[in-house]
């Protein structure tokens, strides 16, 4: 599990830190303030193929056809060359990934010595010891996986993701929180169209492909494939309420806390009050032992949050929803 990540020259941020992160992360704050940032610097920063996350990110940001997306990986875009995200973990040491664009674009995963393990509370990498040994690729796979989860670009085909969840014993689990937002249904399955597989909703007298049921269904079904698909990961999830009638919302928070439960690490962003209301209601006490929610802000390049546990969300409410609203 991520304990901690540190973000210098990444997009928006020129310098911002999270420390105490818990099995459930929620990131609150108005518009550009760096929740989807902070996702992007875990994605890379923390996953076993840097190079490869990297090149996702270029393509959720991409503004247009050419090749400089990737330069607004940085802070204040082609006017920095470097940018570095540290994510320090409980059971292994921290990570430490470097992008540089001024002789290509090359990432390089890093680690300090051991003895020399710097305070993830100093206010810049400029402060790190110099004793840098690069990870081999071998040793990076003891990495958690770690995967994006937003509403339609890439991931796993759906497919593939359901048949995970069934390897996992999660079938019946997908089943009975889809039950209750699709009227009629009986299970899911995987059958063969046009020499393509499918997964398909099944009534009792028809079958529907998912992807034909609706932006917000489609969106929950792949949101709970991925929760149930895993085994000790971190799921980043972006706005998790997207496209979500209320009811679905609700269903979207049992998986997530399902997905804690089974000791997968969740770190969201939401603009939803009744996402945080649904989450208030249904976490149990352990639940929100496990619940932190950061409140973050960007001001010239420096993010700044404020942690409040999962007790103190709901005494926080109105505080929460000037973010939301």
């Amino acid at each position: 599990m991520i304990k901690s990540v540190q973000i210098e020259n990444f997009r928006g941020i020129r310098e911002g830190k999270l420390g105490d992160l818990t099995p459930l992360v929620v990131l609150v704050g108005p518009n550009g303030c760096g929740k989807s940032t902070v996702l992007d610097a875990l994605l890379i920063g923390a996953n076993r193929n840097s190079k490869q996350a990297a090149t996702e990110v270029v393509k959720r940001h991409e503004h247009d056809k050419g090749d400089s997306s990737k330069d607004w990986l940085f802070w204040r875009g082609p006017q920095t060359t470097e940018a570095t995200m540290l994510v320090d973990f409980f059971d292994q040491p921290y990570v430490a990934t470097t992008m540089k664009s001024d002789e290509g674009f090359t990432l390089t995963s890093w680690r300090n010595n051991i003895d020399l393990v710097p305070d993830l509370c100093s206010s810049s990498f400029r402060s790190l010891p110099e004793t840098r040994v690069q990870i081999p690729p071998r040793e990076l796979q003891t990495l958690p996986e770690i995967d994006l989860v937003e509403h339609f670009k890439g991931g796993l085909p759906l497919d593939e993701l359901f048949s995970r969840a069934v390897k996992m014993g999660q079938r019946q689990q997908v089943k009975a929180l889809l039950a209750e937002v699709v009227p009629g249904l009986v299970d899911l399955s995987i059958l063969v169209e046009n020499g393509k597989s499918v997964t398909f909703f099944e009534y009792a007298d028809h079958a529907v492909p998912v992807s034909l049921s609706g932006d917000g269904i489609y969106h929950l079904v792949r949101l709970a494939l991925n929760l149930t698909s895993r085994d000790k990961a971190v799921m980043l999830v972006e706005e998790p309420e997207a496209h979500l009638h209320p009811a679905a919302i609700c269903q979207s928070v049992r998986a997530i806390l399902a997905a804690i439960r089974r000791d997968i690490q969740v770190i969201l962003t939401t603009h939803s009050l009744e996402f945080i209301d649904f989450l208030l209601s249904e976490a149990a006490e352990d639940d929100l032992e496990k619940t932190s929610l950061y409140r973050l802000s960007l001001a010239e390049g420096l993010l700044k949050s404020r942690r409040m546990t999962g007790e103190e969300i709901s005494f926080a409410r109105t505080e929460i929803e000037s973010d939301l609203r």
